[in-house]
């Protein structure tokens, strides 16, 4: 009988170490079949635990290892740590609670990335947080309706807005699709300010897709203002660029971007983006508020 695989390890100390921790889950991903956007979820709630550890404690470890059970093929990641450890579990889970400035997400954020998520901590005892993202998770019941869901596209691009907007059609992954074409009229439209006044400023979109190079206000300026604002810190905002910068990257989700994807240049490869981007951001992810 074959041993199991030993699982891959990387030590947490510094940002480098959050970096390789994200690497190693995309990787690991990749090799388990897991389709591009549920790597990156993964790959978005190691990067913030990862960081919680270093914040924290000072230092810990991840592992990762494959997962099977006996149906989809996963990722397993467990982060361990000796720190402080944490004394009320449930006000940390909490949206957006963190005492530490990480991505400003919080654990809550990180559980909704996941399939299964569970955390063990004892003040002085340290925290164990142990996490899997399976390839093709179950469907939830309660998912937001097709004819019901909202999306906010951001980009001036007039081409790849009527090609984005083409694909969303046909994959039939929302009712609506506004349009912003510029970072300005973007947060107008959020906050229903100067042009949209008249909008219902509690009417937010269940999903954003933000482009960097906008006109007037670039991509990450209108991330930080919708990230610093408490009406639409939660929405969730998925970077759709052209960029495949490690630097744009890297800004883009510590401006609290929940994803960043690259801007498939085939037309059938933007179908397959904008399926897996509607299956799970609006099918498979439980915002806050639901149950």
């Amino acid at each position: 009988m074959r041993a199991p695989p030993q699982p891959e390890r990387v030590a947490l100390h510094e940002d480098a170490d959050v970096a390789m921790a994200r690497k190693q889950a995309r990787e690991m991903a990749a090799d388990q079949g897991l389709p591009r956007l549920a790597a990156e979820a993964l790959a978005t709630a190691v990067s913030e635990i990862a960081r919680n550890v270093i914040a924290h404690a000072g230092a810990g470890e991840m592992s990762f290892e494959p997962a099977f059970d006996g149906e989809h093929a996963g990722v397993t990641v467990i982060a361990r740590d000796d720190g402080p450890g944490i004394e009320d579990v449930a006000r940390a889970f909490r949206d957006g609670y963190s005492t530490a400035n990480s991505l400003g997400m919080g654990l809550s954020s990180a559980r909704r990335l996941v399939d299964d998520f569970a955390i063990v901590s004892a003040v002085g005892t340290g925290t164990t947080v142990t996490m899997t993202k399976w390839a093709r998770p179950r469907r939830r019941r309660d998912a937001i309706p097709v004819e019901d869901r909202l999306i906010l596209l951001i980009e001036d691009d007039r081409g790849d807005e009527e090609l984005l907007r083409r694909a969303l059609h046909k994959q039939r992954v929302a009712g609506r699709v506004d349009i912003a074409r510029d970072g300005v009229d973007a947060l107008d439209y959020l906050f229903a300010r100067g042009a949209h006044a008249g909008r219902d400023p509690a009417a937010l979109p269940h999903l954003i897709l933000l482009d960097l190079k906008l006109p007037k206000l670039q991509g990450l300026e209108v991330l930080r203002a919708l990230r610093t604002d408490a009406r639409t810190r939660l929405v969730p905002i998925v970077v759709l660029s052209s960029s495949n910068d490690e630097h744009d990257r890297s800004a883009a989700y510590e401006g609290g971007a929940n994803s960043y994807v690259n801007k498939p240049v085939d037309f059938v490869e933007l179908l397959d983006v904008v399926q897996q981007l509607g299956s799970y951001w609006l099918t498979l992810n439980q915002p806050p508020g639901m149950r």
